[in-house]
């Protein structure tokens, strides 16, 4: 059953930190009020995965995902302006998707009603899986062959 929160910011932190207290070596800080936690990534290109998760409030069908930012560059649309397109093969696959099916900024989306607290879990380990895939592909140079 879906709550309702006075503002979209304590939505988001309560979200959030359900996610750190889940996942604490992640790095998204407990009570993050914002709709985006930034995790850097240690490695050739200083990429970012930008974390999100949108309620009915903000989307129209509930959802988290992530995708790939460069240090310049802070939209999840425009992504690595093409910079993360030599690791799109290794995402993909690593995902398990097709690698037309991912924009320039690897972006990914899992369509569930965060509204729910009672999908919370699901949705943080799902972030945290991916999130994990993504900074062990990105930490290195693109894998030979996709430059």
């Amino acid at each position: 059953m879906a709550t309702h929160w006075p503002t979209f910011y304590d939505f988001n932190s309560d979200f959030w930190t359900h996610y750190a207290e889940r996942h604490p070596d992640d790095g998204v800080r407990r009570g993050f009020r914002g709709y985006n936690p930034h995790l850097r990534v240690d490695g050739p290109e200083k990429f970012t995965i930008k974390l999100y998760v949108a309620g009915r409030g903000r989307a129209e069908n509930p959802q988290v995902g992530l995708g790939v930012i460069t240090p310049e560059n802070r939209s999840l649309l425009e992504g690595g302006q093409g910079r993360v397109k030599p690791y799109i093969p290794a995402l993909a696959k690593a995902v398990g998707l097709n690698p037309r099916g991912m924009t320039n900024s690897a972006l990914m989306t899992l369509w569930l009603d965060v509204d729910d607290p009672a999908n919370w879990s699901a949705a943080a380990d799902w972030l945290h899986e991916h999130i994990e895939i993504y900074r062990r592909i990105l930490s290195h140079p693109p894998p030979s062959g996709n430059r």
